[in-house]
């Protein structure tokens, strides 16, 4: 299992969203540091655009979901656009969706998998994908 994972915002946002699986997973590795989390530099401040609308899901108060945005932007590590750019051409032909791009991009660039639930990253065959339910397992189940 490599050490490097590229985490998509789907997986930070269901983080956010509920104390689920993608949750465990951060809260494991901060504790084992057994992986380095790493997504292009825009999806945090994507994210906080969308602060409004994760308050109202969530239904946590802003001081709450400030604690658990800080927690979780202290877990992955933002790689700026100019160290993957030059795979996004690749990318965009592996990607089922012009947002999966430059995760795509920055996972090539690394030579890493991609932490994601997404069923559509899943059916390209250039990058690995983990689900956070595989990497769960990872973390419980092997030595």
């Amino acid at each position: 299992m490599p050490s490097r994972l590229v985490v998509d915002a789907n997986v930070v946002i269901s983080s956010l969203i509920n104390k689920g699986v993608p949750h465990s997973v951060f809260v494991l590795n901060a504790t084992l540091e057994r992986f380095e989390f790493v997504a292009p530099e825009f999806m945090f401040e994507e994210i906080k655009r969308h602060k409004a609308k994760a308050l109202k899901l969530t239904r946590l108060s802003e001081g709450e979901f400030e604690e658990v945005y800080g927690f979780l932007l202290g877990c992955v590590i933002p790689v700026p656009a100019k160290r993957f750019h030059r795979f996004l051409p690749e990318a965009r032909r592996l990607a089922p969706h012009p947002k999966d791009a430059p995760y795509l991009a920055l996972a090539l660039a690394t030579n890493s998998p991609i932490l994601s639930g997404d069923k559509g990253l899943k059916r390209q065959i250039k990058v690995e994908i983990l689900t956070p339910s595989e990497l769960l397992d990872e973390f419980l189940f092997s030595n």
